[in-house]
């Protein structure tokens, strides 16, 4: 059985020898890793920025979560051009969002371009309807063009 004490059988005597012993330098690598945990989160960092920019490019539900959570008042504008789209739209079947727009700022109020949504029309076929719309300085609907086909 081996005890917790140091084995100086190696020990030649000789004041420098250090035998058995860690090198100092091993040491002093492992405190330099201890202290910078940090670089081992920056390649996980990087891409779940890429994962967060390609999903709000891709994915929609998770771009209006985004803009819900960190543009409200983006997202409010939007929602509203996006509900009366949507009841200008009741006579299609199964209407949805392609994209939201863009949204634009006057002296009067805000206004949307590019809004568009796919449907199906009475034959069953996919077509695309593109809207515009305008809003007053209280966020009220003032306007909603609907793009001729």
């Amino acid at each position: 059985m081996r005890s917790n004490q140091q084995d100086n059988s190696r020990d030649t005597g000789l004041p420098g020898d250090r035998r058995g012993e860690a090198p100092v330098y091993a040491s002093t690598r492992t405190r330099q890793r201890r202290h910078n945990p940090v670089k081992r989160l920056i390649p996980a960092l990087i891409l779940v920025a890429f994962g967060v920019l390609f999903a709000r490019q891709q994915v929609p539900a998770f771009a209006d979560w985004w803009e819900r959570t960190f543009t409200p008042a983006v997202w409010q504008v939007k929602r509203t051009c996006r509900d009366a789209a949507l009841a200008d739209l009741e006579g299609d079947r199964y209407p949805r969002l392609l994209d939201s727009g863009e949204l634009h700022e006057t002296r009067d109020g805000p206004y949307i371009t590019g809004m568009s949504f796919s449907a199906l029309d009475s034959g069953g076929e996919a077509r695309v309807i593109e809207y515009s719309c305008y809003l007053d300085s209280q966020g009220q609907v003032f306007r909603l063009n609907r793009k001729p086909e």
